[in-house]
């Protein structure tokens, strides 16, 4: 996921460059997208920060939304196998409670004659 946003923000690297300017008069140097500097309509920026926003916000919060759905889906799922388990086995034993093994019938059919 993280290698997509890099790739996606990867090309937006080749615009920056160092600009120079005068502040109080002193000379000052930064580091800016030159595309958004330079650009006296705007468009520039609202295309950058809109892709931006899109591949390193909402992309990445969609993925971890999505995946931690898929998650509570599978534990609720889990847990209602686990609930139908604990039930069957519950009724197995109510069944095995009432109905004899065939262990307990062969011991009954075996008499012994004391003299």
């Amino acid at each position: 996921m993280w290698l997509v946003v890099a790739v996606a923000n990867g090309p937006l690297l080749s615009h920056h460059d160092v600009k120079h300017y005068c502040f109080g008069g002193q000379s000052r140097s930064l580091c800016i997208n030159v595309n958004i500097s330079d650009d006296l309509s705007g468009h520039a920026g609202r295309v950058f920060y809109g892709c931006f926003f899109a591949f390193a916000f909402f992309f990445p919060l969609s993925v971890i939304c999505l995946l931690y759905g898929r998650l509570l889906r599978h534990l609720r799922n889990r847990a209602r196998r686990a609930n139908v388990s604990a039930a069957m086995a519950q009724l197995q034993r109510r069944y095995a409670a009432t109905v004899p093994s065939p262990i307990q019938l062969d011991n009954s059919m075996f008499c012994t004659v004391s003299k």
